[in-house]
């Protein structure tokens, strides 16, 4: 049963982690610029390099990118950037910025729930076996006595 709940457990995890609640969506410049709060953020450059900066780990003053990001490989690989970055906006061919997928959210949410259900019944089914089990081993050395 312990295996039950872990496998559970990995396949919501890796089902979250391919689907994600969150995705990068691409949009303009002016609504790049114009964006509320510090939502995750990835640009490509004119180099054709990806960056991808977490949410509250950059600004953007005077039309520039700066900020402790992530080089995006070829590969998907992300590669942690030791100094400060700066990117002009003017270098940016691509903007895209972290926003809620609700699609793939809902997806996880009834899979997570379905994982639930299942779970539940498997542990039903274990306590009615072992409280069957119990009550005949009870009855039969009760036999003996009577």
């Amino acid at each position: 049963m312990k295996k039950n709940i872990v496998v559970s457990l990995l396949i919501l995890a890796l089902i979250n982690n391919l689907v994600g609640c969150y995705s990068l969506k691409e949009v303009t410049k002016e609504e790049f610029i114009s964006i509320e709060g510090n939502p995750g953020i990835g640009v490509t450059t004119n180099k054709q390099e990806e960056y991808f900066f977490e949410n509250d780990r950059y600004t953007i003053p005077n039309d520039s990118i700066y900020g402790m990001g992530s080089l995006i490989l070829e590969n998907g690989a992300k590669v942690k950037l030791n100094s400060e970055t700066k990117i002009s906006l003017e270098d940016v061919e691509k903007f895209k910025i972290e926003k809620i997928d609700v699609t793939n959210t809902i997806i996880v949410g009834l899979i997570g729930v379905g994982l639930a259900v299942l779970l539940a019944l498997g542990i039903q089914s274990i306590i009615e076996d072992i409280t069957k089990d119990v009550a005949e081993g009870v009855g039969k050395g009760l036999n003996g006595i009577f």
